[in-house]
């Protein structure tokens, strides 16, 4: 069983001045009160490295003493104080964003008697990632903690190495990387993310982590990316449930993973505040499901309920789903009143039914949005704003929403624009003496907002969990979108592309629905010490494979060395031997640069490649990226710009690992190892083929004589 490390972080002091007899036994309103941070703000703006520490001062002070550390005993013990005056505030500077800071401010009378205040903490926020945008962006994740290693696919709570134990039993921050890939079977077992972890499905070998009968919560602080939560039927009529939730959950980001086949709604996100859902996948909720609240027959087929306060919701792709899409559900005060803030940007939305978004939020951003009607499509209006209560708008509490930019593709492939009564309206009990539809946005964004076409693009290139590679269902789901086609029907709603179970889907009729998810391995001597890191990715830049060290800095950009490997996995990489080139063709990785639907584009990309690195070359030959590297070795980021020549370009990071040490990243098993009965050769969007195309990536099957089954990403040079 592979064991988990921790690394105490070494946080530095500041020092102190000189000191006086304390009282501790004085009143509350004459210590200091009401913090600036606020206790416990462990997202605070200190985005320069310095704040200004301020509080209200104590009734009967006549000056105040601050003392400030890194470590809350030492500060509570502390008599040597960093700053005496009669200001309530104090700038405090050469702050980092992995410390958390502690302070108390003392308060004097004229006298001299002092009255001892409580001890306050706070600690800087910093980006989850570099790509992390939205109001969930300074999510902490596991940053500072300890590695843990998914070794198994057992989804027993209690077995050490098992992602549910990753999960729930360990309290201490933690990543949890993965060693192991295939199906992880939870048999609908609920299972509550406990807060500060970063979960790296990024970093699983050969096609990833699915995790079947999904009833996953996650918590607050969570950094999730590259993952899959399908639900399933189970049983008709005896599993109703979500196949992801947020509920609850702050300063939580999730990137870049799937969600499909619920049956009550596929991600619940009630109740949260802070979060931000980007660039994912809702896929196929479960429509006639036998619902546990409801009539036999009724359909359930609901994507998303949303909240978050403020809740970021943007760049995802949803598909197939018979209802809310997305359904906001905002909260309500103790008076009943509508108290959500919602920001629904750049979101692409295919084959919708009965409902688009709806519901009721006091208020919402719903901007720059691509609704594409479908075969099974009714409903025409993209976002119905809901007035379930009587409203005040003397004291603030009234839904409001911002509708800009949106854009529906109809049945004929014409193109409707924001007009409220066709495209957006307000329903119920609806107030007359206020404007409930605003030109202006209500709150700021804090991510890059592209037009509702080129998020179609982008979305469609870029969309659901696509490292370590794409599953033939997010193929199949991004062919559809772009094709405005489907696949499978209802088996009891009859509806076209929106399915009853997933089996449904017979393409994987073998596996009643569930396509695979080869069982791999890392070698014994993937990461000699634990930490998370491969041993050749610390050799390749600089670190000591046998050192447990996955929470240092080197380059001080505010992300652990452990994160920069997680950065590095979570996109297109190539690895290169110094003094050789390697090339890819870029069509799969911009595949929605290449729809066929003129209403967003449908020419002939081009490609332009740029990078700061003295550690390699890369050109660009029509689609083909050409990566010509140097003699010494290392780790650094190209930039691909497509240009779709329509006036749209965009940028996708790539990553290159210039190295001479055998990766094992491609795969950990070796053709010696195994009697091959036959090889199969397939596209990355599922199609078999007997001739490799120069440069093109593809995916190798190999079959043992035993019937098992091994997978590789290979590129054809």
């Amino acid at each position: 069983m592979k064991s988990f490390f921790t690394t105490i972080l070494l946080l530095c002091g500041i020092m102190m001045a000189t000191a006086q007899q304390i009282d501790s036994n004085s009143g509350n309103n004459q210590e200091a009160q009401a913090p600036v941070p606020t206790n416990r703000d462990y997202h605070y703006d200190c985005d320069n490295g310095s704040c200004t520490l301020k509080w209200t001062s104590g009734t009967t002070a006549a000056k105040h003493r601050l003392f400030f550390g890194t470590n809350a005993d030492e500060v509570e013990r502390a008599t040597n104080y960093e700053y005496e005056g009669s200001e309530t505030e104090y700038a405090i500077s050469n702050l980092n964003s992995m410390t958390t800071y502690y302070w108390r401010v003392d308060e004097v009378e004229e006298g001299g008697t002092v009255h001892k205040g409580q001890v306050w903490s706070f600690r800087p926020r910093h980006l989850a990632f570099p790509e992390a945008e939205g109001y969930g962006r300074f999510a902490i994740g596991g940053r500072g903690g300890v590695v843990y290693h998914v070794t198994n696919l057992s989804g027993d709570v209690n077995t050490e190495g098992s992602l549910p134990y990753g999960l729930v039993n360990i309290d201490e921050p933690r990543y949890i990387v993965f060693d192991v890939s295939g199906i992880i079977e939870l048999d609908f077992n609920s299972y509550a993310v406990k807060p500060y972890a970063y979960i790296a499905g990024q970093t699983a070998p050969g096609k990833g982590i699915c995790i079947k009968a999904s009833n996953i919560n996650i918590g607050s602080d969570v950094i999730c990316r590259h993952m899959r939560f399908k639900r399933g039927l189970g049983v008709y009529g005896e599993n109703t449930g979500n196949a992801l939730e947020l509920t609850g959950a702050n300063h939580t980001i999730i990137d870049h993973c799937m969600a499909a086949w619920g049956t009550n709604v596929t991600v619940n996100g009630k109740d949260a505040q802070n979060i931000s859902f980007q660039y994912n996948v809702i896929s196929e909720a479960l429509g006639i499901t036998g619902h546990k609240d409801y009539a036999d027959g009724r359909n359930n087929g609901f994507a998303a309920t949303v909240d978050g306060c403020i809740g970021s919701w943007h760049h995802n792709l949803l598909v197939h789903c018979y209802g809310s899409n997305w359904y906001m559900d905002g909260g309500m005060d103790d008076e009943n009143r509508p108290i959500g803030r919602l920001d629904l940007f750049n979101n692409v939305c295919y084959n919708w039914n009965a409902r688009a978004t709806d519901g009721n939020s006091h208020e919402v951003n719903f901007v720059n949005n691509y609704y594409k009607m479908g075969a099974a499509t009714k409903q025409t209006k993209l976002i119905t704003l809901q007035f379930e209560q009587t409203t005040d708008i003397a004291d603030n509490r009234t839904n409001t929403a911002y509708v800009s930019g949106n854009i529906r593709e109809n049945k004929n492939h014409t193109v409707s624009s924001d007009k409220q009564g066709d495209t957006y309206t307000a329903t119920d009990n609806v107030p007359t003496d206020y404007e409930y539809f605003v030109n202006e946005p209500l709150f700021p964004s804090y991510a890059t907002i592209h037009t509702a076409k080129d998020a179609m693009k982008i979305v469609t290139s870029y969309a659901g969990a696509t490292m370590p590679m794409r599953d033939e269902h997010l193929l199949r789901n991004i062919q559809e979108t772009l094709d405005g086609s489907y696949h499978y029907v209802g088996s009891k709603s009859r509806i076209k592309g929106q399915i009853d179970s997933e089996e449904n889907i017979t393409e994987h009729a073998a596996g009643k629905g569930w396509e695979e998810y080869p069982e791999e391995c890392r070698a014994d001597n993937w990461d000699t010490d634990q930490d998370g890191m491969p041993d050749w990715w610390e050799s390749c830049v600089g670190s000591n494979p046998s050192i447990a060290n996955q929470n240092d800095d080197p380059d001080g950009d505010g992300w652990t060395l452990l994160e920069d490997y997680l950065e590095f996995m979570a996109h297109p990489y190539l690895v290169v031997e110094p003094n050789t080139s390697q090339s890819i063709d870029m069509k799969p990785f911009f595949s929605g640069f290449y729809g066929q639907n003129a209403n967003y584009g449908h020419g002939t990309p081009t490609f332009s490649a740029t990078t700061e690195s003295t550690l390699l070359t890369p050109s660009v030959e029509g689609s083909v990226l050409k990566i010509q590297a140097n003699e010494v070795g290392g780790v650094d980021p190209v930039e691909v710009t497509v240009n779709d020549g329509q006036g749209t370009t965009w940028a996708q990071r790539f990553y290159v690992a210039v190295t001479g040490i055998p990766t094992g990243i491609s795969t950990v098993w070796s053709e010696d190892n195994i009697e091959v009965a036959k090889r199969e050769f397939f596209t990355t969007d599922g199609r078999k083929v007997s001739t490799l195309q120069q440069h093109g990536v593809y995916v190798m099957k190999v079959t043992d004589i035993k019937g098992n089954t091994y997978t590789m990403k290979i590129i054809k040079n």
